[in-house]
């Protein structure tokens, strides 16, 4: 999975914007006790290039204003946020908290086998 872009600045001639692009998530990283996160894409000019480096790379933090609200508009614009990290994890049932707790078991498991938690086990 990836987005597709279109009319993306191109960051070795600025006169010749990418027609296309596409890009992929790079990286999560998520601050339990912060109740905090980031996403990062990796940008690239062609969809074939998902491993290669990219040519530029967008940070969106959990909760981050992406369109500010603009009532003086005509219609208003409503304010639309990155969901932050409560509203991902949302409720027991939701596919992120899902993802999430299958993800921290298969951690909590593989951390048993290092030195620290050699007498540890699960609860």
């Amino acid at each position: 999975m990836a987005l597709r872009l279109t009319n993306v600045p191109n960051p070795y001639d600025r006169a010749n914007p990418f027609e296309t692009a596409y890009a992929w998530i790079a990286g999560v990283y998520l601050d339990i006790s912060q109740n905090s996160g980031t996403a990062v894409f990796n940008v690239n000019p062609n969809e074939d290039s998902a491993k290669s480096p990219p040519l530029f790379q967008v940070t969106i933090r959990l909760g981050e204003v992406l369109v500010p609200a603009d009532p003086t508009a005509d219609p208003p614009v409503e304010e639309i946020r990155f969901p932050t990290l409560e509203q991902l994890m949302g409720n027991a049932g939701s596919s992120f908290s899902t993802a999430f707790n299958l993800i921290g078991a298969d951690l909590y498991e593989n951390a048993l086998n290092h030195p620290m938690f050699k007498d540890a086990f699960p609860v």
